[in-house]
């Protein structure tokens, strides 16, 4: 059973690193029109999976992608809103399966998360944002390039800036 001052130190931290990966979204490096960007927005969930496991991860993951939702909606059915906020984003706390104490877990880490982040949003795609007049395939190939475009680079980044914060400051990457 968790003592209730550490119970309460992860729901803040959850709360405070949420809230920093929504003002990190308004920080782009580059727009794809539709709404995908390349930004540092899922590295602080990224970062509170390492220190607090996924539980932690899955919650703060969810808090982020309702918070993205009311900074810019972009909903066209209920279940394209689920898979492209707070699903999509809860799957990032799937990372804290692998702790960041070496470099090739940390990588691991972060693209394991940011795979089934990729999955979620190349899902919706397929589903909701395909043209009548697109094949299958061409759903498919045009979802997972769309995609792929700004989350691969985004979870280099993560990873770069990771990797920096191990170095530079290991007990903020540890698992508490």
């Amino acid at each position: 059973m968790e003592k209730p001052f550490l119970k309460t130190m992860i729901i803040t931290e959850t709360g405070i690193l949420s809230a920093l990966g929504l003002v990190l979204a308004g920080i782009k490096f580059f727009q794809l029109p539709n709404g995908g960007s390349i930004s540092f927005s899922s590295f602080p969930i990224l970062l509170l999976t390492a220190r607090r496991g996924t539980k932690a991860g899955i919650a703060g993951g969810l808090v982020f992608g309702f918070l993205s939702l009311i900074r810019r909606p972009f909903v066209v059915h209920p279940l394209q809103f689920f898979l492209d906020y707070p699903i999509a984003y809860a799957t990032l706390g799937i990372s804290g399966l692998i702790p960041w104490n070496s470099r090739v877990k940390m990588l691991g880490s972060i693209l394991g998360g940011s795979s089934l982040r990729l999955i979620c949003h190349f899902l919706a795609g397929v589903v909701f944002f395909s043209k009548p007049q697109d094949t299958i395939w061409a759903a498919v190939m045009i979802s997972f390039t769309y995609n792929a475009t700004f989350l691969i680079p985004e979870a280099i980044l993560c990873f770069l800036l990771a990797d920096q914060l191990r170095l530079k400051c290991p007990n903020l990457t540890e698992r508490k």
